[in-house]
């Protein structure tokens, strides 16, 4: 009858649970797994979880059960005849019939604290090596990221399940009287001084075992001059950590050899021997060696150790195999071969920032779309390896003006295309020259970069869930006074047809129009989890993502792709980053298709110890890089999020000599740029160049290839001492290459150009004639290239009318040579540089075969007449200048130039006619 009701009981508990938000939030999370083809995760990350719970919580209970079963004897008559026997206070049947209860209960209840970290355990379970070892303890890496962890989350609870044991055995013991009375003494039952002596030898060995764990987790002390552990810790602290942890063990001897043998003297003199060791060993003896032997010569003691953590952070973050290479130089102009170059093809004039507002201004067309970023990105157009800017175009759907249920859940839901632009190049209205534009898409390119798949279904700024393949047509586009609609044709989205599916989903959403409503049909899907870094955390939450996911058109579809790092915050003698930890490695690349909303891990870095284990894991979940489409392939980008990491950490982890990296002789720092008229720290920016030849393979045919850089400047100062780069293309993907400027020799940086911008009498009054006319100079991203062996700076100026926000490119600043020149085009400006002895006509040889530098095709560069004519206009101005200031000498010279200037300019005409 009981065995029934429980049963009864059980049934009614899981019905309940079914039909709870839980359950059914769970359920149809389930679906969603399985829709999206990761069922197995879903389930693995179940089977896991309930394992740890119920095999800990089970294991636990076992040894509670096995304890209290072991004091049952006591509920009898335990002495011999003779001795005085008093009756137990309770009866011993009723306290046997609780003891599985009470076991499970608590069992499971010691273990809960462990069971919610039951990652701990799996990764634990299955730990890879990394194959190299910490220097002071010669332990695998792995054992600190992997066994360390689960050793320190089983110790509370193993203490818990000892100490509680042993009280609740001692009470009964207690309750059960299980004592004799013997010439008017109190004696304990032999059976039962050994069973608390064995329990409390137990917890002593725990503790013991405990103090060998504080060992080890040594390696993430702060104690020293850099993090890990330093002179104090390895010779006071290891020995500390030993000895008290053998005392303690001899303690535990003793307490079971005082079940046999009662000799309490020896327990009591260990105690006390442990209260010393621990004073003197882990505290007075650390002190005084710190004090009097380490300060006094600190960096003679702790040098090993700098040593130690110099070599482990650069392993830790990727940087142990950066190509360090030097760069000298030159003052004097490049040889004009040097334009020929696709890093002068494909410099970047538009600055991310003013044309996000510029795409907006032109290309969103409704209140309801928006770009939520720019990206950069290259492809191949007629055979030529470009760098475009492009952005998706996105349903804003808490910006539309009627948001009934039906337009935000059946009508609007999607967005629509992208709009691409070259980096380089400029309408004569200052605006960029696109590429891909309007809805439906178009491009200029014909074939090479068509949209044949624009909806974009899923994306960042998709945070609502929506239906398909209902009676109610899409909105898909706008077309003049008229809306496209269109039906789904995908595969993404859960079915939800049946009554049952639309009664699920109306219970988990709280929506009962879902339930109501008469436009579904049996082939009605809905779509969830739509915001593309939701998606990804929902599959795979043990991944940390990259906040900057970026849009690739491949077959004509689009994709978004985002990087996904593992990282661990237990590599020993490494000091860890708020959000990053002191372990990262970008081994997984993910793509999501923008119309099916299918996701795909693939691994990039198969050496990598974490994310071997989580293969291990979740069997089925990776694929091999190989296995990505060449299409997509083609458009890896090293992520700038981690860059930017490396490049802070390097700033003081290039110094690799201890004593320098201890008196921080060398430290850098990012350097700072303006933009818009406020001072902030230079971003790092993707460019298409050509790396000098010596700092990368020797004998290899130079070739442009898609980087990352940044540069650096001394700390506290401002000239520039290196730039890194990071590479993507092919083969080389991720290589770190370090160019180091001659210590000796002045290289400019970029604040130093900026400050010889404002300098400049000619750009500053050009600023300062815009400023009063009501529009706002916008300086955009200082690009600091190599250009042959010289450094070419380049800044665009863009000018904002106060009234509007449509930001238009109108001067380009060029840098070059210790030469600081703005024009109206990245052509006239390099012209103005190499003027010296040449015409412009003879420049133009040197580009001919090239995409006009900044001009859409079509639209010619200026010719001969109109540079010398605004060469003679800014000569005119100047004497203008001249004679308000008094200087009629310079007035004087500035008038016979202008003189020649006319006479060549009329002879141009002359040549002409």
């Amino acid at each position: 009858m009981m065995r029934r009701l429980i049963l009864i009981l059980l049934a009614i508990g899981l019905i309940l649970v079914g039909v709870s938000p839980w359950g059914i939030r769970l359920y149809t999370d389930w679906l969603w797994f399985e829709h999206m083809g990761y069922g197995f995760v879903f389930g693995a990350r179940l089977a896991w979880m309930w394992a740890v719970r119920l095999g800990l919580g089970l294991v636990f209970s076992i040894f509670l059960f096995a304890n209290f079963k072991a004091t049952h004897w006591a509920f009898e008559r335990p002495f011999q005849e003779g001795q005085t026997y008093e009756p137990p206070l309770f009866d011993g049947r009723r306290i046997r019939r609780s003891l599985h209860l009470v076991s499970l209960l608590l069992g499971f209840a010691i273990t809960s604290g462990l069971a919610m970290n039951w990652e701990v355990v799996t990764r634990f379970v299955n730990r890879t090596p990394f194959g190299s070892v910490d220097p002071v303890f010669q332990k695998d890496i792995g054992f600190y990221v992997f066994s360390l962890p689960f050793f320190e989350q089983l110790y509370l609870p193993l203490q818990g399940l000892f100490v509680i044991t042993f009280i609740i055995v001692g009470l009964s013991y207690v309750v059960t009287r299980v004592v004799s009375i013997v010439n008017g003494r109190c004696v304990l039952a032999s059976r039962a001084r050994v069973h608390l002596s064995l329990l409390l030898a137990l917890i002593l060995a725990l503790k013991a075992g405990n103090y060998l764990l504080g060992m080890y987790q040594l390696v993430y002390s702060p104690r020293g001059a850099v993090f890990g552990a330093s002179y104090t810790d390895v010779h006071t602290q290891i020995l500390a950590a030993k000895v008290l942890a053998i005392t303690m063990g001899l303690v535990a001897i003793s307490v079971v050899w005082n079940a046999f043998q009662p000799r309490l003297r020896w327990i009591v003199s260990g105690v006390i021997l442990l209260v010393v060791e621990s004073v003197l060993l882990g505290s007075v003896y650390p002190n005084l060696v710190q004090r009097y032997v380490v300060e006094p010569n600190e960096l003679a003691k702790e040098e090993r150790f700098i040593a130690y953590n110099i070599e482990a952070t650069r392993q830790a973050f990727g940087l142990d195999n950066i190509l360090e290479q030097e760069f000298v130089p030159r003052d004097e102009l490049p040889p004009k071969s040097a334009l020929q170059t696709e890093t002068v093809e494909n410099i970047r004039l538009w600055d991310w920032r003013p044309l996000i507002e510029t795409y907006s201004q032109l290309q969103e067309f409704r209140l309801y779309y928006d770009f939520a970023r720019v990206d950069t990105d290259r492809y191949l157009v007629d055979g030529e390896y470009r760098q475009v800017m492009l952005a998706p175009r996105e349903l804003a759907i808490e910006q539309l003006q009627n948001r009934s249920w039906v337009n935000e859940r059946l009508q609007y839901t999607h967005g629509y295309g992208i709009v691409m632009s070259p980096v380089n190049r400029v309408t004569t209205e200052g605006l960029p020259d696109l590429w891909v534009y309007d809805i439906p898409p178009k491009s200029k390119l014909g074939d090479t970069l068509e949209v044949t798949r624009p909806e974009i279904y899923y994306g960042e700024l998709t945070n609502h869930y929506v239906f398909v393949q209902t009676q109610v047509p899409e909105f898909d586009y706008p077309r003049g006074d008229q809306n496209a609609e269109v039906f789904y044709q995908g595969s993404g989205g859960v079915p939800m047809g049946s009554l049952r599916r639309r009664l699920l989903f109306a219970a988990r959403f709280g929506d009962s129009k879902i339930l109501w409503s008469q436009s579904f049909t049996k082939n009605s899907r809905v779509m969830y989890y739509r915001n593309i870094q939701e998606r990804v955390h929902k599959l795979a939450p043990f991944l940390r993502y990259d906040q900057e996911p970026y849009m690739v058109v491949a077959d004509g579809r689009l994709y978004w792709m985002l990087d996904a790092y593992t990282t661990s915050d237990r590599y020993p003698y490494v000091k860890p980053v708020s959000g990053w930890g002191n372990y990262v490695r970008n081994s997984v690349k993910v793509v999501i298709d923008a119309y099916n909303g299918t996701v795909d891990f693939y691994v990039l870095r198969e050496d990598d110890p974490l994310v071997n284990t989580l293969g291990k894991i979740y069997p089925g979940l990776f694929q091999p890089f190989s296995a990505m489409p060449a299409a997509l392939r083609a458009h890896i980008r090293y992520p700038e999020e981690l860059f930017l990491l490396q490049a802070r950490i390097y700033a003081t982890y290039h110094m690799g000599n201890p004593r320098v990296f201890y008196n921080r002789e060398d430290l850098w720092s990012l350097p700072q740029e303006i933009y818009g008229d406020e001072k902030i720290e230079m971003q790092a920016y993707y460019t298409i160049m050509e790396l000098p030849d010596r700092a990368v393979d020797s004998g290899r045919e130079s070739q442009a290839e898609f980087i990352l850089m940044l540069p650096f400047t001394p700390a506290q100062k401002a000239n520039m001492v290196a730039w890194l780069a990071a590479r993507n293309d092919g083969e080389h993907y991720g290589q770190l290459v370090l160019h180091k400027f001659p210590k000796q020799k002045l290289t400019y940086g970029p604040m130093q150009i900026e400050a010889r911008i404002d300098q400049d009498a000619e750009i500053s009054r050009q600023l300062a004639l815009w400023d009063q006319k009501g529009s706002r100079v916008v300086r955009g991203n200082l690009l600091v290239l190599p250009l042959g062996e010289s450094i070419l700076y380049v800044e665009p100026l863009y000018l904002q009318a106060e009234q509007g926000e449509l930001p238009e490119l109108r001067r380009v600043i060029v840098s070059l040579g210790g030469k600081i020149v703005m024009a109206e085009s990245l052509q006239e400006a390099l012209w103005w540089l190499f003027n010296e002895g040449i015409s412009p006509s003879s420049l133009e040889p040197a580009i001919e075969g090239t995409p006009m530098l900044n001009y859409p095709e079509g639209e010619s560069s200026l010719s001969t007449v109109e540079l010398k004519a605004r060469q003679a206009l800014q000569l005119l101005e100047e004497a203008h200048l001249a004679s308000r200031n008094g200087d009629w000498a310079r007035y004087g010279e500035l008038l016979d130039e202008l003189e020649g200037l006319l006479r060549e300019l009329a002879d141009v005409e002359q040549t002409r006619d």
